[in-house]
């Protein structure tokens, strides 16, 4: 088993195989399966304190990024380092791989999101995080990065606020109202005209992203939103959070279609599945009676899980 001192779990689904990546204060990286059997471990050059992970949509790279302020990628097959990405001036606080796994985008303490070339380490785009008035600085700083399904879009948590971009063109489009309270999940849809938020309020708001109009208000929750994510046609969203529940909602009616018991405590949804179609083992389990119904398994794929060579493989425009 991975050594667990001083760790952050995070599950993410890798090609055929879900796995839980602890992240380490030491600068290890280890990953596991849903059964707690070692599958990579030793990434042991990954910088000191590591903040932030991003899986390649085939499953075959991994991004860290650290205190430091340095992105590295790997080679998960063989667990080396294959590139360090330098530049940016502050701690790591999130990174994201666009569909298509040619590029990432990152953002840092520094203010600043960074678009990066994945084949050549080259910074290919810098975009300035806004100034919030009447914010603490701090609260300037993204820490949370969701990027739409044809890389033209990506959203930002930055303290109590959301900000939206436009990759294509290189710019901030606009700011989301304050939340009310601790924001912690942010979620945009595949056609990238939504937004899903949710927080230390107990609701998950579901917005426009050409407006910034907030569309409706989903109450189920009775503990903070921890996770949120969209089914792949955009009309199903599932949500998870600290009162252990995971809640799979209907956006056209704002109803709760169904809902599960998280025992893991962890309030984790995610919004993709193993390719093939085959469901990884969850420890959240259906409240009620019967067979459950699984938002990865309710909605078509995502394009990006299609197989490369298929007749749905699109490749999705690149941004810069």
């Amino acid at each position: 088993m991975p050594t667990r001192h001083n760790s952050r779990r995070m599950t993410l689904t890798l090609g055929l195989l879900a796995v839980t990546l602890l992240c380490g204060t030491t600068g290890t990286l280890a990953a596991e399966t849903p059964g707690g059997e070692p599958v990579y471990h030793g990434f042991s050059q990954a910088g000191k304190g590591i903040t932030a992970v991003a899986i390649s949509p085939d499953g075959q790279t991994a991004i860290t990024g650290s205190q430091d302020g340095v992105l590295r990628v790997w080679d998960l097959a063989s667990g080396k380092l294959t590139r360090k990405l330098t530049g940016h001036t502050g701690h790591l606080a999130a990174v994201a791989i666009l569909p298509g796994g040619h590029q990432a985008l990152s953002a840092s303490l520094d203010n600043t999101l960074r678009l990066w070339s994945l084949a050549t380490g080259e910074e290919l785009g810098r975009l300035q995080n806004p100034p919030v008035p009447g914010e603490p600085r701090t609260y300037w700083k993204s820490q949370g990065i969701s990027i739409s399904a044809d890389g033209l879009r990506a959203v930002t948590r930055s303290g109590r606020r959301v900000h939206i971009w436009d990759l294509e063109n290189r710019k901030h489009l606009l700011t989301l109202p304050p939340y009310t309270g601790r924001l912690e999940a942010v979620a945009i849809s595949s056609d990238g005209k939504s937004l899903l938020t949710g927080g230390s309020d107990a609701r998950v708001r579901l917005w426009d992203i050409a407006s910034g109009r907030e569309i409706r208000v989903l109450r189920g929750h009775t503990d903070s939103v921890r996770s949120v994510t969209f089914s792949p046609d955009g009309h199903l969203a599932a949500s998870g959070a600290r009162d252990r529940r995971v809640i799979v909602w209907d956006l056209a009616s704002g109803h709760p279609l169904r809902k599960y018991r998280d025992h893991s405590g962890c309030g984790t949804v995610h919004d993709s599945e193993p390719a093939g179609g085959k469901e990884p083992a969850s420890p959240a389990e259906p409240e009620g009676r019967g067979d459950p119904t699984r938002l990865a398994t309710a909605q078509a794929r995502r394009s990006r899980t299609t197989p490369a060579g298929s007749p749905g493989d699109r490749q999705p425009r690149r941004p810069w």
